[in-house]
C-alpha cells in the first residue's frame, strides 16, 4: 500500500478527496489491535469535562470526521544511525535512544492511519459489551479498568461517567 496522500481520491467516493484533519495515539499494546483488526473502535473523552451528549455536535469531533483519515501517531526512538524504531514490535535489546512520546513523532514517519467510519457522543456509561470487544477487549469491565488506567486522574474516571467521542474506524497501514 502506498502513502496516502492528501490529494488522493477516495476510492468509495471518487468525487470526494480524503482529509487528513489530525493525529491520534494510541498505547503499543492498543496499536497491536488497532493493526490486528480487533480494535475498530475507540473512545476519548469531551473536553472540557461536565457537558451532555445532547449538547455536542459530532461534527465538531477534535479527532475527525466521516471519511476523514487520522494519522496514528507511536511512540517512538531512533537507532544509532539515526533510523526509527517504533515501540510496537520492537525487539528490547534494540540499541536506540530513550522511547519519545508518541506526540512528539515526526508526521512523516506515520505508519499507520485510521478511516473515520462514524462518530457519536455519549455517556462512557453506555459502553456495551459489544462496544467493549469493538474497542479490542474481552469485556466491559476490562475495558472500563483500561480507562481508568488512562483516564483515571482528574475529570474522566469511568465512575465521573464522562462524555465521550465514539469513533468507529478502519485502519490501513503503510508498508515500508
Amino acid at each position: 500500500m502506498s502513502r496516502l496522500r492528501k490529494s488522493q481520491t477516495d476510492a468509495h467516493h471518487p468525487t470526494k478527496q480524503a482529509r487528513f484533519r489530525s493525529s491520534i495515539s494510541f498505547t503499543p499494546e492498543l496499536l497491536v489491535r488497532v493493526v490486528s483488526g480487533s480494535k475498530i473502535q475507540t473512545r476519548r473523552p469531551v473536553r472540557p469535562a461536565g457537558l451532555e451528549p445532547e449538547a455536542i455536535d459530532p461534527a465538531t469531533c477534535p479527532f475527525g470526521v466521516v471519511r476523514d483519515r487520522i494519522a496514528v501517531l507511536e511512540k517512538w526512538s531512533r537507532t544509532p544511525d539515526g533510523a526509527i524504531l517504533y515501540a510496537m514490535g520492537c525487539p528490547h535489546d534494540t540499541p536506540r535512544a530513550p522511547w519519545k512520546a508518541a506526540r512528539f513523532m515526526p508526521r512523516s514517519a506515520t505508519r499507520h492511519f485510521l478511516e473515520v467510519l462514524f462518530v457519536r457522543v455519549e455517556k462512557l456509561s453506555s459502553v456495551s459489551e459489544a462496544d467493549a470487544r469493538a474497542e479490542g477487549f474481552e469485556s466491559r469491565d476490562a475495558f472500563l479498568q483500561a480507562w481508568d488506567a488512562i483516564y483515571g486522574e482528574g475529570d474522566f474516571r469511568s465512575g465521573d461517567n464522562p462524555c465521550v467521542w465514539v469513533i468507529d474506524f478502519s485502519a490501513s497501514s503503510i508498508l515500508l
